[in-house]
């Protein structure tokens, strides 16, 4: 017998969010509660694609656009630098000007301390001699440690047993909860740094009203990237980007963003649920932008800037919850990676055990995205193809032993846009990290913009702006669109995209468009008679009675204009000669190397922004 746990079998809930239209899914899996000693804990599988799929998202264990929400979860939100990172060295470098700044190992691992260590006032601004990098190479590479230290706090989101939340941390340690709560969050700095982690935030311990305590001591470590030198520029016989790519290389330097939940304590009695994870890395290359730099100087020519991001860290999954009363549920993956993210892999089964003998269970049966088609799980992509692979929860069914399923639920999904079917040159789910997104990063299938293996295909004539405009169309692309149940009834979402509330943005065939979508209809059929559907339309208004269905909009800026004095050294002007200004920085004479630019001109450079904001 399981005692001390509520078992029912599975009870969907799919209803739409109001406040943003997304589609609110969830299925509770597991559940268990002990009243007597003050201990609870779920499982329960959430859909949270909501309003569209980024082409920069990664698909959790579950699939893309779906969660397992199961222990919790502090995730750090970083603001600046890392607000528990403290540098313990001397704060004056010697550099050498023969070499490269960027090669310079002593200013590489230089890092300032993080704002529960600085010393100045958040509102003091940054002088002139800390706003710029590099500073001049006259010898000595000063480091002020007041012009780097973080002004700015880190915000703390946290998830454990339905509940969610957010704080931040004073100078004087204080945690304040953002929102009203009467909750207590305490936290354990540890020096970490024999482990080369910059940060010293070790665990967090968060006691609620009744006194319980729920310690988040697994960690999650990032390690930090460094980027080596890339330029670019346009072939003016070919109009075709030509240059250098940007290289990567992993630093010794690392911190923690995560933090896991361990256990949940009765403190009276000390009984316990504890979770065990086991630790996986991951290693490979993200997010990518670009943006091209027109300048007014005679022969100069125009620049591809192309950012790739890489992600290394450590993580954890779960591997067991250990209950007290003598039940397990067990988490099993796949015995490979995925296709799409190397290093991962899919949550198989859910196993739940009373006294080590299997009680119930449930598989879970996925596929793979891939533009137009969803392919099997065992699909064998070629090189150019993975990039295009997204794994898709398919179905789910419960397990009554170790060979017998009950009925599944499944899932469809959007893979093209079934009202116009023609009118896009990319239909399909994206490739991850495509250069084919709008501002806000959701998919907008943009023509000429990369190539089959996700090069840029840009020319210095190339106007940039529409390129970046959303697509409404290509915005549901990926996200859910039924849920078929056991009985054989489902439950269908329509999708309309989003309004802006400024009438004159994106002027044009996107006119009045915003990022994302939102549901509007739902359909609800038993399985057997289309006459007893139930069909809902949601309508999203303003005050006005006018239509609106964003908040929190914001017109990009899709441009910027720079004025920028070019010297010939620390003091000279080119063409003029000009004494050095206090706390004045001059950007010449990088390593051996001089600016020879010919006559002095103050000059503007305009960045035209294609894939992201200029820098």
């Amino acid at each position: 017998m399981v005692t001390a746990a509520t078992v029912v079998s599975v009870t969907s809930y799919a209803q739409v969010r109001l406040q943003t239209g997304a589609p609110e899914i969830s299925f509770p899996l597991y559940q268990f509660n002990d009243a007597k000693n003050r201990l609870s804990t779920g499982i329960e599988l959430t859909y949270i694609g909501g309003n569209e799929i980024k082409v920069n998202d990664i698909a959790s264990s579950v699939g893309t656009g779906w969660d397992l929400m199961a222990a919790g979860v502090i995730v750090r939100v970083q603001n600046g630098e890392p607000d528990d990172q403290k540098y313990d060295k001397p704060s004056s470098i010697t550099w050498d000007p023969t070499d490269k700044l960027v090669y310079n190992p002593n200013i590489q691992n230089y890092y300032p301390n993080g704002y529960l260590y600085g010393t100045t006032p958040p509102q003091n601004a940054v002088p002139g001699n800390g706003a710029f990098s590099p500073l001049i190479p006259n010898g000595t590479f000063s480091l002020y440690k007041p012009n780097f230290t973080d002004r700015e706090q880190d915000v703390f989101l946290f998830q454990f047993n339905g509940r969610s939340g957010k704080f931040v941390i004073g100078r004087d340690s204080s945690v304040l909860l953002i929102e009203d709560s009467k909750l207590k969050v305490e936290f354990i700095q540890t020096d970490m740094s024999a482990q080369n982690i910059r940060t010293r935030i070790s665990e967090f311990n968060i006691i609620d009203e009744n006194g319980t305590k729920y310690v988040f001591s697994e960690r999650e470590i990032t390690e930090n990237v460094t980027y080596g030198l890339g330029y670019g520029g346009f072939d003016g016989g070919t109009g075709g980007y030509v240059g250098q790519d940007i290289t990567f290389a992993a630093v010794p330097i690392k911190k923690v963003d995560k933090w896991f939940l361990k256990e949940i304590v009765n403190p009276f009695n000390n009984k316990k649920i504890i979770f065990n994870y086991e630790t996986f890395s991951l290693d490979y290359e993200g997010p990518r932008s670009a943006s091209t730099q027109n300048s007014t100087q005679p022969n100069s020519t125009s620049q591809l800037s192309r950012i790739i991001q890489r992600v290394k860290t450590e993580s954890k999954k779960l591997k067991d919850v250990i209950l007290p009363d003598g039940q397990k549920v067990s988490f099993i993956y796949a015995a490979s990676d995925r296709v799409d993210l190397d290093g991962d892999k899919y949550l198989e089964r859910l196993d739940i055990s009373y006294d080590a003998k299997f009680k119930y269970g449930y598989k879970f049966n996925y596929g793979y995205f891939f533009k137009k088609e969803i392919k099997t799980i065992n699909y064998n992509f070629s090189g150019s193809q993975i990039r295009f692979a997204r794994l898709c929860l398919l179905s789910f069914a419960k397990r009554i032993n170790d060979n017998i399923l009950d009925k599944e639920h499944a899932f469809e999904y959007h893979l093209t846009d079934d009202e116009y079917p023609d009118t896009l040159e990319y239909q399909g789910v994206p490739a991850r990290f495509t250069y084919r997104s709008d501002y806000w990063g959701y998919y907008n299938a943009a023509s000429n913009v990369e190539d089959e293996n996700g090069n840029p295909l840009y020319s210095s004539s190339t106007t940039f702006t529409s390129s970046k405009a959303p697509h409404p169309s290509a915005a549901k692309i990926g996200l859910i669109k039924k849920i078929i149940y056991p009985t054989g009834g489902y439950m269908e979402y329509t999708y309309d995209g989003n309004l802006s509330v400024n009438s004159g943005y994106m002027a044009g065939s996107f006119g009045g468009t915003a990022p994302g979508v939102h549901v509007s209809r739902t359909t609800l059929h038993d399985g057997v008679s289309h006459s007893k559907d139930i069909i809902k339309n949601y309508r999203y208004i303003n005050e006005a009675g006018t239509a609106s269905s964003l908040w929190g909009f914001e017109v990009p800026v899709a441009s910027q204009t720079k004025s920028l004095r070019i010297y010939k050294s620390s003091t000279q002007l080119l063409g003029a000669t000009y004494s050095k200004e206090s706390g004045t920085i001059y950007a010449a004479n990088i390593g051996t190397t001089a600016f020879n630019l010919g006559v002095f001109r103050e000059y503007k450079i305009d960045c035209v922004n294609r894939l992201s904001s200029c820098i």
